[in-house]
Order: C-alpha cells, then structure tokens, then sequence
C-alpha cells in the first residue's frame, strides 16, 4: 500500500518484534501525486496487542495532532497543506493556488522534502534553494509556504522556524525602460477602429482610461458606474478557481476580493467612457433580447455568463490583427495608463491611489518612463526668474 509509514511508541524495538506485535494502519493526512490529485497518506502503529496499538495511534494523535516532526518535510508540507492552507479564508485564492503550484513543481522533488523535518538545518533548506532551477518567486513562494507549517507547529511545540534563517532572492520591481507601453499612435488606431469591435468596445474604452486590471473589469456590475457622479468603484475581480482537493470537480467563476485592500477605489470617468457607456447598455440591451437572458454584469458572453480572459485573447488577437498593431497583454493598458499619469504631471500620490497600488514605491517604476524633453520642461517650471 503506497503511502504507509510506521510509528512505535517506545522506538527502540527491532523489526523482529514488530513483525510479531499487532498492528494497525491509521489514514494520517493527505499526499499529492504528481497530478495534483489528493490520496490518503497511512500509517502503521504497533502494540503487543491490536488495543495497545490503538493506544498508541492515539498517543501519537495527542501528542502532535498527527504533525510528526519525525515524518518527512514534504509530507507535513502536504498534511497542513490539504488540513489548514485550503481552508484558510484569510488567504486569496490565488495565492494559495501559487503556494501549492510552487512547492510542487520545484520543491516537492527536492532531498530536503524527504528528510524528517526535526534533522533538517536553515544550511539544508539553504542549499536546496539555491539549486532550485526556477524563478526566484517560486523560492520565495516555496519558502514562505514552508514557513506557515512552522508558525503553525510552534502553537503545539517548542520549534525554531529556520525559514527566518535562509536567504532567498528579493523581488525586484521593473523600472520604467522594461515597461511595455502603447505608442499614442497605437493607441488612436485602436480607438478609431473600436465601432467595429462591439463586443470588446466598451472593455477596451475602460482599459484604456481607468488603468483597471482585466479581472477587475470582468467583475462589473452596472451599479458600479455611478452616473450622478461620474465614477467606477473597483471592489472586487472575477477570478476562476478550482477545488483545491478534489481536481475532478473542474473549475467555476467566483467574485473574489481585490488583490489588496488599497486595490478597492474610485476611479473618475470621463465625458468620453460615460458616452461609451451608455452606448455598451444599449448593445448589451439588445444582446439580452436577442440570446433571451438577463444580467447585472457588464461584460458577458453571448449567452450571459462570465467572460473568461484568457479565451477572450483570441478575440482580442483578431482584432489587433486586422487593425495592424501588434498584440499586446491587457496589462499593457494599465502601464500605459500609468505612465500617462506620469507624463501629465500628475502627482504620484494621487497616481498611486488611481491605480490601486498598496504604495507608491510600486508606483514609482512610471515615474521613472519620462523622456529627455519632459525632464526639460520640469525643471523650466521649477526655474525661478
């Protein structure tokens, strides 16, 4: 039976008298495969008689909650994993899905995840990380996870988090020349050809002049654009999830919260997207007469449900391609959205607070996009005479 490991209370009898002692295999946790699926993880327990084997599966129960700092790294990883992580509802979705994407893909595999975790040292950890042959968020990533299952053992035990101890690289924000924008000539050309685009037409209307993210626009309702005030309230993203636990489930669409606090805001629109708007109700209007089907959502299918992004790229793809620019990702919105706020001298407070940054050092990497002339005529105004 795969999966199974043993446990004996004392620790010091021989294989000899465990083959003679009574047993009892014990379901223990969860195990992932190299899927990703989930399996039960067993354990053997032995006693001089089948009760005293019992006894001691429920000593061990007491004494560690099932956390045996005896067991392998990799398997405590995946017990408090498939236990605590998952169920965490302070955690984003995604987030947690990055953690589990990371530890299997780079760590799992590792010599340390099959070492017991009492003999693993912060040298051990160390050394796995730099021969981890990935992007050094997956590092981080995998290191913080690691770092959960010890602040979750130190509530039941006397443990040191040897994560704290080990360096792993830092994240590096882009400056402004590795920023990929949209020329002011690309972007008029995709504006005059917007009228022959309908179903993209208003969605490229609001990437283009809030600096939203694609999830955040996906997630709209018709309440959220006020028309008194003249503003869009960002306060949540659609996002695609998938049972954590059981892949065979498949996966659906969930509003999810806003990628950090400071992402919910209130963004103020112009004359132009509140025309545009109107003019998107009233085709929407019409796609919900004509495919029968109602819906608070902004942006929809044809057949009202929720507008995935990354099919939606082919839609995007086509039009680009028969307008002549080039395909660029819906991200590139936003950091031309960023960068114009730079360019128009707008403060980099209020630029942050636009863009839904959690600081304004992320917002920073705009302000550093401007050209030559623009450097020039800064510092003409700040010229006294």
């Amino acid at each position: 039976m795969q999966g199974i490991r043993s446990y004996n209370e004392r620790g010091k009898q021989s294989m000899e008298k465990k083959e003679k002692a009574a047993k009892v295999t014990k379901a223990v946790g969860m195990k992932m495969d190299d899927r990703g699926a989930w399996h039960e993880s067993y354990m053997d327990f032995y006693g001089a008689t089948e009760e005293e084997a019992e006894e001691s599966y429920e000593k061990w129960q007491q004494d560690c909650y099932g956390y045996d700092t005896s067991l392998p790294l990799g398997d405590l990883v995946e017990k408090y994993i498939y236990e605590i992580l998952i169920n965490d509802r302070n955690i984003r979705y995604n987030t947690k899905a990055e953690y589990i994407s990371a530890y299997k893909n780079y760590f799992r595999e590792m010599p340390a995840a099959r070492r017991p975790l009492k003999n693993i040292r912060a040298i051990d950890l160390q050394i796995q990380y730099n021969q981890m042959n990935c992007e050094g968020r997956y590092i981080r990533l995998a290191n913080t996870l690691i770092g959960k299952l010890y602040a979750f053992l130190q509530l039941q035990m006397n443990i040191q988090d040897i994560t704290k101890q080990v360096t792993v690289p830092q994240l590096v924000m882009k400056s402004g020349v590795d920023i990929e924008v949209w020329s002011d000539e690309e972007l008029a050309v995709i504006k005059a050809n917007l009228p022959n685009a309908p179903r993209i037409r208003f969605l490229i209307v609001l990437l283009m002049n809030t600096g939203c993210r694609i999830s955040e626009l996906l997630a709209l309702k018709y309440s959220d654009i006020d028309v008194k005030t003249r503003t869009l309230t960002i306060n949540k993203q659609l996002a695609k999830e998938k049972d954590l636990q059981d892949r065979s489930k498949g996966s659906w669409f969930e509003l999810a919260p806003t990628k950090s606090q400071s992402s919910n805001r209130r963004i103020p629109l112009s004359d132009y997207v509140m025309e545009e708007f109107e003019i998107h109700k009233e085709w929407h209007r019409g796609q919900m007469e004509r495919y029968r089907f109602e819906t608070d959502y902004i942006f929809t299918s044809l057949h009202g449900n929720a507008i995935d992004k990354r099919t939606e790229i082919v839609t995007f793809k086509r039009f680009y391609k028969r307008i002549g620019v080039p395909y660029r990702s819906y991200h590139v919105y936003r950091h031309t959205f960023g960068t114009n706020l730079c360019r128009n001298n707008v403060p980099i407070q209020v630029a942050s607070k636009l863009l839904g940054h959690s600081s304004i050092n992320v917002t920073g990497k705009y302000y550093i996009n401007v050209d030559d002339q623009q450097k020039i005529d800064a510092i003409n105004k700040m010229t006294l005479s």
